[in-house]
């Protein structure tokens, strides 16, 4: 469906990595409105998932187990940002 490629040897696209960034805020939306999670910080869920949108879109695998990190260790250490910047404040 998409027309711009990451690189030559990669199938996956540009429009495809939007589309599953997009999607995967628009699920976290909606289990933080039906009490299913509970974000605290917005800026570090996106910030996090952009991290994963780009790893899989530049890796050359997806990895079960590496995705998962990605978002843990970007979510972690964005939250711990966002926190020490508002201290500094």
């Amino acid at each position: 469906m998409g027309r711009i490629r990451w690189s030559l040897a990669s199938g996956r696209t540009v429009e495809g990595s939007l589309a599953a960034l997009l999607s995967g805020l628009a699920s976290v939306l909606m289990l933080s409105q039906l009490g299913g999670v509970e974000v605290t910080s917005w800026p570090a869920v996106t910030v996090a998932s952009v991290a994963v949108s780009l790893t899989e879109a530049l890796s050359g695998q997806v990895d079960n187990l590496t995705l998962p990190l990605v978002m843990l260790t970007t979510l972690n250490t964005a939250q711990l940002l966002i926190n020490h910047c508002g201290e500094l404040l």
